[in-house]
């Protein structure tokens, strides 16, 4: 079991530096020591391509009027907001026949990025939303959704996924 994760992260590992590369990644990292909802916090919800599916990030004006603004609550509200768009597309009397195991369901079959591990919050919004693997670069010493509590291979909760710290100078 152990070995087909490591070749899963392994096969993503091409679409992770192709969405690393993207422009609007680059600035991003400045605050991100400060935790998943500080100023400059971001994620980036990615397909195994490299096509980017859901992007958020946060500003001083968005964490002054909601506190639950994170980069992940963000990026998750993008891939719904696309998730949603398909099903509206699609004439209602044709959803019988919809095959549901290729249609999108938020995160499901997805990857997200971001520079500092998620809170629990944002963990266990990842686990519902069906992320497959997450990775990232910081920890939350005491406070990460992953490195502290675990959340992301709790098996008594309907879904589990990978989450991997990554060292970025290790893939340049």
């Amino acid at each position: 079991m152990q070995r087909l994760k490591e070749e899963k992260v392994r096969s993503i590992l091409p679409a992770l530096t192709k969405v690393l590369q993207d422009s609007r990644l680059i600035h991003l990292g400045g605050d991100h020591r400060s935790g998943c909802r500080a100023v400059g916090g971001s994620c980036v919800i990615f397909g195994e391509h490299g096509k980017i599916e859901g992007f958020g990030e946060v500003s001083d004006e968005m964490l002054s009027s909601n506190p639950l603004k994170h980069g992940v609550m963000e990026a998750i509200a993008r891939v719904a907001e696309s998730t949603v768009a398909f099903y509206q597309a699609i004439p209602q009397e044709d959803y019988g026949q919809l095959d549901l195991t290729t249609c999108p369901y938020l995160c499901r079959n997805l990857f997200a990025f971001c520079w500092m591990e998620p809170c629990v919050m944002c963990t266990m919004a990842l686990n519902h939303s069906r992320i497959e693997i997450l990775f990232f670069v910081d920890a939350q010493a005491g406070d990460g959704g992953c490195s502290a509590h675990s959340l992301h291979g709790l098996r008594a909760l309907n879904h589990d996924f990978l989450a991997v710290q990554i060292n970025l100078d290790e893939m340049t």
